[in-house]
């Protein structure tokens, strides 16, 4: 066993005697990312061959807020780190690049966005885009590392109040 401050790890499980300073607050629906400069990063030992497989592709790194007017081209590329090195210990999502959050959308007026080489961006309730005057978007990917445009949800770990709404609807009526 390993103690680090207040954690205490084994190679399987760590346990923290306070979940204070461990993630960020809550970005959209995704509340277990790990606070930046944690200490809790490159921390991990063996897993799982299933696993060894998948975490590379993963984070535990929130995606960059967006949520401001964009009224100059902007190009977006992937900006959170998979976790390829060493492992963090924490809980892994895939990734969310860059989270669009505005409302009713984030406003692209009279501006190109260009998305590249395997960005993912996602947006919340309100609508990701509003391309104005001579906007435009454009996606360059490549064969194996395509743009992704997605709902946050398909990703976090919290469901939008639609979604528990139509999931408590199904229930009410026995579905």
């Amino acid at each position: 066993m390993t103690t680090l401050g207040s954690l205490s790890a084994t190679n399987k499980v760590a346990f923290l005697s306070s979940a204070s300073g461990v993630f960020p607050s809550q970005v959209a629906g995704g509340a277990h990312y790990l606070a930046t400069g944690s200490a809790y990063r490159d921390l991990g030992t063996s897993v799982s061959s299933e696993l060894s497989g998948d975490l590379p592709q993963l984070t535990t790194y929130p995606p960059t807020l967006i949520t401001s007017t964009i009224s100059s081209a902007a190009t977006f590329y992937p900006a959170n780190s998979r976790d390829s090195g060493t492992l963090d210990l924490g809980y892994h999502y895939a990734p969310i690049d860059f989270l669009f959050s505005a409302d009713p959308g984030v406003v692209v007026t009279n501006a190109t966005i260009t998305l590249k080489d395997g960005v993912v961006v996602s947006h919340d309730d309100n609508l990701s885009l509003l391309l104005t005057g001579n906007s435009s978007l454009t996606s360059v990917g490549l064969p194996h590392k395509h743009n992704v445009f997605t709902f946050y949800t398909t990703v976090q770990d919290v469901a939008s109040a639609s979604s528990q709404r139509a999931k408590n609807s199904e229930e009410s009526i026995g579905a």
